[in-house]
């Protein structure tokens, strides 16, 4: 029947495929093992059928004797013991007729239970394919749901982490791009402060010049000339150093400049490709852990289903199809999720490097711009302070010589201290200014380092914030997902435990049926048995009075009138045959002890299964109140109803056997006690009219001696006659409301017509 058993389609996850097959397995089992103890049952029917056949046959075999050449008391008594052994047979027949129907009925009753335990067995395959088709789609919705918000708690995670990835590379960026705009600021400003103090330096020292030239212009020309000469060269050679100076710095400037940009360009470009390959890595880990955990999903549920029902095939075909397409669904929407993160991260990091890429050039340029304008305006500075003052040492000079006799007092006096006052005012005017723009060059840049600190503050306590929410939403979720796993163990581990206590309450239940059904049927056994022995011994005593009769018949259809020598031959007939009927009556007592013992431990069993029974259906009640409904209980009941009812059927059977066997005893007893009072009246009358004849012979030689003794004995005999006659219809009386209170019919008697011919005639006249 499990060869013939479709293999079903694997679909979503449900119940174990395995556990599920060995269930069936079992159903069928249970199944096969109803259908063979039906088979059996109804082969020790036809069994039965044929040993009942068997003896019917048997007792149509049995010779039946003609009686009708013996006298008619003889052949009534023969027809009457005829009659009560035909009584007997029809009542063992009737016996095997209603053996033979319980047998019949327990047969079908065995059939109609296993029929209803396998209409039970397919409703509860049905039932639980249901339950395993229900199951497996809700535990495939349960999954589709899981899945889709898995899918969208790691698809949201990705986004926020990329989101925060972005926003913390562009925050970067432009605090680099700040840091270094604040430096060069800075160092822009230093530069400037050292410029304008080298300008005034510079000033200072053409005006000492310029002061020494205009003191020693009217002592001598040629020192003059010669301090002029030196004053150029070390102008020259100090606007040569300033230049050589300030080129080295502006070199030494860019070069560190290059090198910040280039170490910026390359940790720019080291962080984007780390965050390209984060990004990247992230969502081929995510695509892999939704492909993994959809072939893991796939897997595990083409594991489970594969053992339920052609009835539920469709269905479960269209719930296979539906959650493919869902999962397919999910698949697609996840890859697509993951691919649209994954390209906008890409996105988002070609775009943060084509954005550092053109900010760093477009800061190199301007480096280079503001160096390149820094070093002109220095050179051309230094250009226009090196020909102010050659100008105005060949002006002062000029003047020197052309005013150098009469204005060079009060010129050299009034100028000096007007140069003196206002380019010492100048001098201080770009100090203050330098040192101001350096102060606040200085306080801007401290400023923004609190403000780059308390952002990053913020920041941190932002990302924080974020990890400890998203820690909480995976530790909800995990909480969510042990939940859900401990539900599904819980109800898994109460459905078999539940499923354990049916089989094995089904196990019991099978158990105390098979009990029953193999007491019933050696009870019947013994029943059959006890049937047939009864039969045989009622074929005995068959025997033994139709042996009886025909040693009567023989001996007394020897003689018309029965002689002493005859009726001796009739007292020993009736010894033995009085014998053998003590022999069978203590046989049949015996039997009767035997079929009383037996009726008593079949109710003493039956008592003791109902007892167990209702213990056991009281356990039942109390441990599992909620399977009140449950077919196997039924089962038991019936089985159970079954089991008393055969012990009944037992008992009533044993008791019918006794009262048959009792019956059959006291028929053969009367019909005993008939034939000896019979033969006793028979040999009393013999006796008689012998004495009688003997009397008459004897009065009649000697009737002149003693005629009064003759006339005494005559009355004797009479008196002693009537009360042999009296005394046998008492008996006889008493045997006949005794049975007809039993339900017997009345033994045949001497008194009831029992008449030999020419003895009784006689004996009547003589009275």
């Amino acid at each position: 029947m499990s060869d013939d058993r479709p293999t079903f389609p694997v679909v979503m996850r449900g119940y174990d495929r395995a556990q599920v097959d060995s269930r069936i397995s079992s159903l069928d089992q249970a199944l096969q093992e109803a259908f063979a103890r039906v088979a059996s049952v109804e082969q020790h029917s036809a069994q039965l059928q044929e040993t009942i056949a068997n003896l019917q046959h048997k007792l149509e075999e049995t010779e039946r004797p003609s009686y009708s050449g013996l006298g008619s008391r003889i052949e009534q008594l023969m027809r009457s013991a005829e009659e009560q052994s035909t009584d007997v047979l029809s009542q063992a027949r009737t016996q095997s007729e209603e053996l033979t129907r319980r047998a019949e009925l327990a047969a079908s009753q065995l059939r109609n239970r296993a029929e209803s335990e396998a209409a039970e067995l397919l409703g509860a395959a049905r039932r639980e394919s249901k339950e395993v088709r229900l199951a497996a789609a809700n535990e495939a919705e349960t999954t589709l749901v899981s899945a889709e918000r898995r899918a969208e708690e790691l698809v949201g995670s990705a986004e926020r982490e990329a989101t925060r990835i972005a926003t913390a590379i562009s925050t970067e960026e432009t605090e680099r791009r700040t840091s270094l705009e604040r430096q060069l600021s800075t160092q822009q400003a230093t530069v400037e402060r050292e410029i304008t103090e080298l300008r005034v330096q510079a000033q200072r020292e053409a005006e000492e010049l310029r002061n020494r030239t205009v003191e020693e212009t009217t002592a001598l020309r040629e020192e003059t000339d010669i301090y002029a000469t030196s004053l150029r060269q070390t102008t020259d050679a100090e606007t040569t150093s300033l230049r050589h100076r300030t080129e080295a710095e502006t070199a030494a400037l860019r070069s560190e400049t290059e090198s910040y940009v280039a170490n910026l360009r390359s940790t720019t470009e080291r962080e984007t490709s780390q965050l390209r390959q984060t990004t990247e890595t992230d969502a081929a880990a995510l695509r892999a852990a939704v492909q993994s955990e959809a072939d893991a999903r796939r897997a595990q549920l083409e594991e489970e289903l594969t053992a339920l029902r052609l009835e539920t095939e469709n269905q479960i075909t269209a719930d296979k199809a539906r959650s493919a397409q869902s999962l397919e669904a999910l698949r697609r929407e996840t890859e697509r999720d993951a691919n649209v993160a994954l390209e906008a991260a890409q996105l988002e990091a070609s775009h943060l490097r084509e954005s550092a890429s053109q900010e760093t050039t477009e800061l190199i340029a301007t480096t280079e711009r503001e160096t390149s304008e820094l070093l002109a305006r220095s050179k051309r500075e230094a250009a226009e302070i090196l020909e102010q003052a050659r100008t105005e040492s060949e002006r002062v000079t000029a003047d020197a010589q052309r005013a150098a006799n009469d204005l060079l007092t009060s010129a050299r006096a009034e100028s000096t201290a007007m140069l003196d006052d206002s380019r010492k005012v100048l001098s201080q005017a770009e100090l203050d200014i330098a040192q101001r723009y350096e102060q606040a060059q200085i306080a801007d840049t401290e400023l923004h380092a609190k403000t780059k600190e308390e952002t990053d503050r913020l920041i941190g306590e932002a990302e924080l914030h974020a990890a400890e929410a998203e820690e909480r939403a995976a530790e909800a979720l995990s909480k969510f997902e042990q939940i859900r796993r401990d539900t599904d163990s819980y109800a898994k581990e109460t459905t078999e435990r539940a499923r354990i206590t049916s089989e094995q309450i089904l196990a019991d239940a099978h158990d105390q049926a098979d009990e029953l059904v193999d007491a019933a049927q050696s009870e019947a056994s013994r029943q059959i048995a006890n049937a047939k022995s009864t039969v045989d011994e009622l074929n005995r005593q068959r025997e033994s009075i139709t042996t009886y009769l025909d040693e009567l018949r023989s001996i007394l259809a020897a003689e018309a009138i029965p002689s002493v020598a005859t009726l001796q031959k009739v007292a020993a007939v009736e010894e033995t045959f009085e014998s053998a009927q003590q022999e069978a009556r203590a046989e049949g007592n015996e039997q009767a002890a035997g079929f009383a013992q037996v009726s008593q431990t079949g109710q003493d069993d039956a008592d003791e299964a109902e007892s167990l029974d209702e213990d056991d259906q009281t356990a039942a009640s109390a441990d599992f109140a909620q399977d009140a409904d449950d077919p196997d209980t039924a089962e038991s009941e019936v089985e159970e109803a079954a089991g008393e009812e055969s012990s009944a059927d037992v008992a009533e059977d044993v008791s019918e056997s006794q009262d048959a066997a009792a019956q059959s005893t006291d028929t053969e007893e009367e019909s005993a006690d008939a034939a000896a009072a019979s033969a006793g009246s028979a040999s009393d009358d013999s006796a008689s009219d012998e004495s009688a004849n003997g009397g008459a012979a004897n009065d009649e030689a000697a009737a002149e001696t003693d005629p009064e003794l003759d006339a005494l004995e005559a009355a004797e005999d009479a008196a002693l006659d009537d009360e042999i006659l009296a005394e046998e219809a008492e008996a006889a009386k008493g045997e006949a409301q005794n049975a007809k209170a039993k339900g017997r019919p009345a033994p045949m008697s001497a008194a009831a017509g029992f008449n030999i011919a020419k003895f009784d005639n006689k004996a009547k006249g003589r009275k």
